[in-house]
């Protein structure tokens, strides 16, 4: 399911379905360039997860109404030279969206549920995966993933994971942390 075949098959038929959302080409485009992994569901439902961006910024706070003391602003100072210095805090801040949603999907106290990815199409077929705690109320319309499905979704989030850690590695490879900036302030 996740093999290049299968994802340019999948990437493209996404495609055509953006195509019923949006009418301008550079808009569809783009929605399709933000799928890095594509998952059929259901024999109709089309869910993307999305490609992440690096990130090489890095800002820490410290202080609070103004008011800090020395203390406060070294380890502010100090965490600030550990991201401009830290191949490994630079891959562990960058991967934190993703390992959050793979805890996310493994808690099984969370239920997962499908959801219109845009409100206009006509088809209902691309969809996107929301979580509800157990006494969040399910909204009409939203069907709730199978264990299977939910294990496929794992999967696809995964796929992302690699993809990302080895683009994130390749950066480093080529800037190394050239172009991390961080900085410290004081929180007002």
């Amino acid at each position: 399911m996740f093999d290049k075949e299968n994802q340019t098959k999948l990437k493209a038929e996404y495609k055509v379905y953006l195509a019923d959302v949006w009418k301008d080409q550079k808009m569809i485009d783009h929605c399709a360039g933000e799928a890095d992994v594509v998952v059929k569901f259901r024999d109709n439902y089309l869910v993307e997860v999305e490609k992440e961006s690096i990130e090489t910024n890095f800002c820490f706070g410290y202080g609070w109404c103004g008011v800090s003391d020395e203390d406060d602003y070294r380890g502010a100072q100090g965490m600030a030279e550990h991201a401009r210095t830290s191949e490994q805090y630079f891959i562990s801040e960058n991967l934190k969206g993703l390992d959050r949603m793979l805890r996310e999907i493994a808690d099984k106290d969370n239920v997962l549920y499908f959801q219109d990815h845009y409100y206009s199409q006509k088809n209902h077929v691309l969809k996107h995966i929301i979580f509800k705690s157990p006494w969040d109320k399910a909204e009409p319309g939203l069907e709730k993933l199978t264990d299977a499905e939910r294990k496929l979704y794992a999967e696809a989030v995964q796929v992302e994971k690699d993809r990302f850690t080895k683009r994130l590695n390749t950066y480093l490879k080529r800037f190394g942390l050239s172009k991390v900036r961080s900085w410290s302030y004081l929180v007002d």
